[in-house]
């Protein structure tokens, strides 16, 4: 028994198995969610290479396979990282069984799921950035099948996933020959421009950022919030796996100066996006450029107290922006005045709408919400290495905040509009029925609790933070 086997090749062909029999969506949902409760639990007691012993029998639960000349190798520090993985897949699929869903997205979330663990697992790392391609291509179909619109951000969104996989692969065949000849300075500037320019098209940076929004925008907001997700986290990790690779990239000012720019750049950009987008999905597209900026300036700043900020708000921003996502599928607005369907009054769909502002303001840090501890010791450090660089920071973070108001203001006015009251008998007012239904109510309350809950008792992502700083102690060491 090995761990690449179990949490890899086991949900994946799972996953695939489970298309044969989409049409039994809840059938599949249950059973797809013993799956990952199983690894879920697995991996929370049973430790890679290690001796599992039941009855008068024994099993060697080995950490690695080797699979076409590659190896896929599973630690003991990453497992709370599995658990996280299977965790979030869990929720996807709970709340596909509460807003309406494609019958083939359950199988697809363990695939695509699978393939994302596969990135943290292959030998050598770069070979992630295929299995990240991979799970673009896996759930293309849902992405066009469910698309509003002629599909150009669809299209963009594969197109760019595509020239940051050659540019990453590149840059990292470039890296090995830096290795050889460190002193090499030419080779280094160019191997540093490639891998900037291979994060640029994945994470949707300035000036090929506007896939972000288009894609978010054209498909169907619950699926395109759950794979953006994933993508951008497996992307953030592979950029680990860089920097904790290569010795001249540890040692590179020039890299880590870079990082720092072009993250804080991208704040001011996201910032100004979330004050001037006309829908909710473009909105969260337009904070995730902002969180991506922010996590390239703690990146840069490459201090202990930084990297586990980075960390703690990667955690936060998946879990936060798939319930965010889930409610946008509830709500189905957006701030313009045609609206093509009664259902669609933010008055009648009152939790989805208090779980879109949660989310927002959770991510953006509003004070007393879940990063807004974080988002302090960030502006903190940003002060401490540039009175400049920290007034810049603060500024793009207010932006982000303001974009929220102006969003919960955005809602306000189309439920007035939109007469958010029906007369009764007599002729006073008063409002309409909820339209959402009892599992989604339960689902977004307990999403609102548990973000609530994580500024109250921060040891909940403790767990994963530390496995994930362990595994990548090179990057703060040098």
């Amino acid at each position: 028994m090995n761990a690449p086997a179990l949490y890899i090749f086991f949900p994946f062909v799972f996953g695939a198995f489970a298309l044969l029999f989409a049409e039994k969506q809840k059938i599949v949902a249950f059973a797809s969610l013993l799956v990952c409760v199983v690894l879920i639990v697995s991996a929370s007691v049973l430790p890679i290479n290690s001796m599992i012993i039941y009855g008068e029998n024994s099993l060697i639960y080995i950490s690695s396979i080797d699979v076409m000349g590659r190896t896929l190798t599973l630690e003991r520090s990453q497992q709370t990282v599995l658990a996280f993985f299977y965790g979030v897949a869990a929720m996807g699929i709970i709340l596909s069984l509460v807003v309406p869903s494609n019958r083939f997205f359950v199988p697809s979330v363990l695939m695509v799921t699978a393939l994302t663990v596969a990135v943290i697992a292959v030998k050598p790392f770069i070979f992630g950035a295929l299995m990240v391609f991979l799970a673009v291509l896996i759930i293309f179909p849902l992405l066009w099948y469910e698309k509003r619109g002629d599909g150009t951000g669809i299209l963009r969104f594969v197109f760019w996933q595509l020239m940051g996989t050659i540019f990453l692969s590149l840059g990292a065949w470039l890296a090995t020959l830096v290795d050889i000849n460190p002193t090499n300075q030419a080779l280094l500037l160019r191997v540093t421009l490639i891998l900037f320019w291979g994060l640029v098209f994945w994470l949707g940076f300035f000036p090929v950022h506007s896939w972000l929004g288009m894609v978010m925008n054209e498909s169907c907001p619950f699926i395109g919030g759950f794979i953006v997700s994933l993508i951008q986290f497996a992307s953030l990790y592979i950029l680990l796996n860089f920097i904790n690779s290569f010795i001249w990239i540890r040692t590179s000012e020039v890299f880590f100066t870079g990082l720092k720019y072009l993250g804080l750049a991208m704040l001011i950009l996201g910032g100004i996006r979330t004050l001037t987008e006309r829908t909710l999905q473009r909105v969260q597209a337009s904070l995730y450029i902002a969180e991506n900026g922010i996590a390239m300036m703690l990146l840069g700043m490459r201090t202990s107290e930084t990297f586990t900020i980075f960390l703690s708000l990667i955690f936060i921003r998946v879990i936060a922006g798939i319930l965010w996502s889930t409610a946008i599928k509830s709500l189905m607005c957006d701030f313009s005045t045609e609206i093509a369907a009664d259902d669609m009054d933010p008055a009648l769909r009152p939790t989805s709408v208090w779980m879109i502002s949660l989310a927002y303001f959770s991510i953006s840090g509003f004070p007393f919400l879940a990063s807004f501890a974080l988002k302090i010791s960030f502006l903190s450090s940003a002060f401490a290495l540039s009175g400049k660089i920290g007034a810049l920071a603060a500024f793009g973070s207010f932006l982000v905040l303001f974009g929220g108001f102006r969003m919960i203001y955005s809602l306000i006015r189309l439920w007035i509009k939109r007469g958010p009251v029906l007369p009764d008998g007599d002729g006073a007012t008063e409002l309409g029925p909820s339209r959402e239904s009892k599992g989604l109510r339960t689902a977004m309350i307990c999403g609102c609790v548990f973000l609530l809950s994580i500024i109250l008792y921060p040891e909940l992502l403790n767990a994963f933070i530390s496995g994930v700083y362990y595994h990548f102690s090179l990057i703060i060491g040098g």
